[in-house]
């Protein structure tokens, strides 16, 4: 190996040319005549030697015989590198073995005995193609950096915003036992991206009022996710501000607030549930949202439909309705990201199916793992809150 150092090169980088040349009176020729133009010279007595030297060092142009082991290292190299450079050094005209060597793109070519002058022209030739390879190699090391930083730092504020995202919800039921341990209380909260545009609240009013929200901002993206987090954080904020909490007031002060903050035809579904169990009453304002489910006598499933449009800019009154809950024993309320589930059946979505397991599960896991059974994949956020008689 021999190192030169040449000005003209000095913008290409250090240049590694290797040549498979048994001769050393060639190999001699090759180092006088290109010293100006490499920075590094291998050579390699022989086709093997030559692969080797290949897989093991960066080289930017080769000199080969047409050999057989010459062309089938070639043929070798190109299945690894399609753009490196390749000279042919023939001392042969035969047909076949220019057709053989133009099939594996051989690059130019000169003939033996050697001319200083052509072989020259030929290096000359390919220069172009070594700088245009590795400028496109700079370029792809500096975008695969450039990509890399930008996917951690991605993945940081992602990382953040999940975070923050989970201390906007809250969750005052942190024991699970809700109304003097007599109701067990279970939610499932499953986004599809880290920005989700579900979101909840679950907050005890009282000794024995129980509030829940569900917000799921329609649309995808940022907007829908902001503006779920903003009415959820809004709605915590009056229930930890306002003392007592009027579940009226609480509605429309919240629809007040996030309805100035929607963007063109964004809207928001909601469900506002208020249960009250001294009384054994629930009230609800639902926004659009699929209808939540109440198993009545063990054997009745209550739906609760949908009493408002969803949320809105012009939304400027709301419906409150009651239910009697006093032979209820299991309630079930959630996200749109349940029903419109595709199913591992053909144009069956789990809609068709979630009646019929909330009326067989006795917990939100065994609720959860029967929706997970049928379902192909999560196509949505999804979020439930599962209450339940606790034996």
């Amino acid at each position: 190996m021999q190192k030169i150092y040449n000005k003209t090169t000095q913008n290409l980088g250090p240049l590694t040319l290797l040549c498979v040349e048994k001769e050393k009176i060639t190999q001699d020729f090759y180092k006088i005549i290109l010293q100006k133009k490499f920075e590094s010279i291998v050579f390699a007595s022989n086709a093997e030697e030559g692969l080797e030297i290949f897989l093991q060092e960066e080289v930017d142009l080769i000199i080969s015989e047409p050999s057989e082991d010459g062309l089938e290292m070639i043929e070798e190299i190109r299945q690894m590198d399609k753009q490196i450079p390749i000279i042919l050094a023939s001392a042969t005209k035969d047909i076949d073995t220019i057709i053989k060597a133009l099939q594996l793109n051989v690059n130019n070519f000169f003939q033996k005995p050697l001319n200083a002058s052509k072989v020259l022209d030929a290096i000359e030739n390919v220069t172009q193609l070594i700088t245009i390879n590795k400028y496109v190699k700079k370029q792809k090391e500096l975008a695969l950096k450039t990509l890399k930083e930008k996917e951690i730092y991605n993945a940081y504020q992602e990382e953040l915003a999940l975070k923050k995202e989970l201390l906007i919800m809250r969750n005052d039921f942190s024991q699970e036992l809700i109304h003097n341990s007599l109701y067990k209380l279970d939610i499932i909260y499953q986004p599809h991206d880290t920005l989700s545009g579900d979101a909840y609240s679950a907050r005890e009013l009282s000794e024995n009022q129980m509030f829940f929200m569900i917000a799921d901002g329609m649309g995808k993206g940022l907007s829908a996710s902001l503006s779920a987090m903003l009415l959820t954080s809004y709605v915590n904020h009056l229930i930890d501000t306002k003392k007592p909490v009027d579940y009226e007031k609480l509605i429309n002060s919240a629809i007040a607030y996030i309805s100035v903050l929607l963007v063109d035809y964004e809207v928001i579904c909601a469900d506002f549930i208020l249960i009250d169990f001294s009384r054994k009453l629930l009230k609800y304002a639902k926004f659009s949202m699929p209808a939540s489910l109440l198993m009545q006598n063990s054997t009745q499933i209550i739906r609760l439909k949908s009493n408002n449009p969803p949320i809105s800019p012009y939304t400027d009154k709301i419906e409150i309705n009651t239910c009697d809950i006093s032979e209820v024993s299991k309630f079930l309320f959630f996200s749109d990201g349940i029903v419109e589930n595709s199913t591992f059946v053909e144009d069956e979505l789990y809609g068709d199916y979630i009646e019929e397991d909330f009326s067989s599960s006795l917990t939100a896991q065994e609720f959860k793992e029967k929706f997970m059974n049928k379902v192909e994949s999560l196509d949505d956020d999804t979020t439930f809150i599962f209450i339940a008689k606790h034996n």
